[in-house]
């Protein structure tokens, strides 16, 4: 019976190890939200229109968060479009029905971190950049922006004018 305590320690220690491990590594991980206010606002369903704008809106609002999308090594069209859905995403489930000041914003890395450009887990290390947006969300008074609480911009229009951090436009 005494034999077996320090196998009981050691296989306790590991566990405690390995969940200080597992908190470290998923603490460090996922989007980021700040917010601006204690009031909480309905959640919107997932087919209403959120406006997306680089600037400040004219209209009276209220704001809600700073919203960040998800981090990538590259960005393109694609990869623009997606943050911004996943930006229009989280403001609906803020209650925001805007998303304005607008930004691509570098992150550095450095360390170990999960390798997404390939399809099974694996890990890099070192140190580089990676891209996400920011953007602040809105609830604007009277539903949205446009008549009738739909929005005003044509589809991709933030794409094309939203400007690349200095290392990627070069």
């Amino acid at each position: 019976m005494i034999a077996r305590k320090p196998y009981i320690f050691i296989a306790r220690l590991i566990s405690l190890l390995n969940m200080i491990f597992l908190c470290l590594l998923f603490g460090c991980a996922g989007t980021r939200t700040t917010f601006l206010t204690d009031h909480r606002y309905t959640r919107l369903h997932p087919g209403d229109p959120v406006a997306v704008y680089l600037e400040t809106i004219d209209h009276p609002y209220k704001e809600i968060a700073f919203i960040d999308s998800e981090a990538y090594a590259n960005i393109d069209d694609e990869i623009k479009m997606k943050q911004l859905e996943q930006l229009r995403s989280r403001a609906r489930s803020l209650g925001a029905n805007v998303i304005q000041e607008v930004r691509i914003l570098p992150r550095n890395i450095r360390g170990y971190t999960i390798d997404e450009a390939v399809p099974f887990a694996s890990w890099k290390q070192g140190a580089y950049q990676v891209f996400f947006m920011r953007g602040k969300a809105v609830r604007a008074a009277g539903g949205g922006i446009g008549g009738g609480g739909t929005t005003p911009e044509p589809e991709g229009w933030v794409v094309d004018r939203l400007p690349l951090p200095a290392r990627l436009a070069e």
